[in-house]
Parts: structure tokens; sequence; C-alpha cells
């Protein structure tokens, strides 16, 4: 009886860990779906202004919440000058409460 007591809880406790690595898997998982969202969300909002003000946005941080406390992330947005008439925009997201990089897209846009 004790022998096969030991066995069960041997596989139980195996079976858990397998468990809290997948419940971790899939926490990261969705947190990176969520960066990404957001990463396309603000790319989609830069999109959307004019050639002349994309070289105002170099430097602005956005964030995912109302304000700091409320954001689970936040958007680094740098905007340089690669050449007449074209704008290079580097988005980065990062985790608001570890600082972690998530993603980065870099894109360009002509005045054409």
């Amino acid at each position: 009886m004790v022998v096969a007591l030991t066995l069960v809880v041997g596989v139980m406790l195996g079976a858990s860990a397998g468990f809290s690595g997948s419940l971790k898997a899939v926490d990261r998982a969705q947190q990176l779906h969520d960066a990404s969202a957001q990463l396309s969300t603000v790319l989609e909002d830069v999109a959307a202004q004019p050639y002349d003000n994309l070289l105002a946005l170099n430097g602005n941080e956005i964030l995912s919440g109302a304000n700091a406390a409320s954001s689970a992330f936040v958007t680094d947005l740098v905007v340089f000058q690669v050449q007449v008439d074209l704008v290079q925009v580097r988005a980065t997201v990062r985790d608001a409460r570890t600082n972690q990089v998530l993603g980065s897209v870099t894109t360009q846009r002509s005045r054409r």
C-alpha cells in the first residue's frame, strides 16, 4: 500500500510540475499576443498621421492604459529622417512593470 501511494504521489507531483509549466507558457503567449496588438494599434495611429507630423513623434512613449499605473505596456517611438522625403519609424513595445522588450517594428514612410 505504501509503495502504491508513493508511486501515485510521484506521478501527481510530476503532472503538477508539467501543468505549472504549461500555465506559464500560456501566460507568456497571452502577454506576447497583447503586446503585439498594442504595437499594431500604435503603428495604425502613426500611419494615420500626416507625413509632416511624423518627426514630432520622436521620443514619444505611448501607454496601453489611461496612465502609467494602469498600463501593461509602453511603446517607445523613434522617428528620424533617413533621406529627403523619407523617415524611418521604430516602435518598441515593452512590459510596463519589468521594462522587458517584447517586440519591435521598424518601417519607413515617404512623403509621396
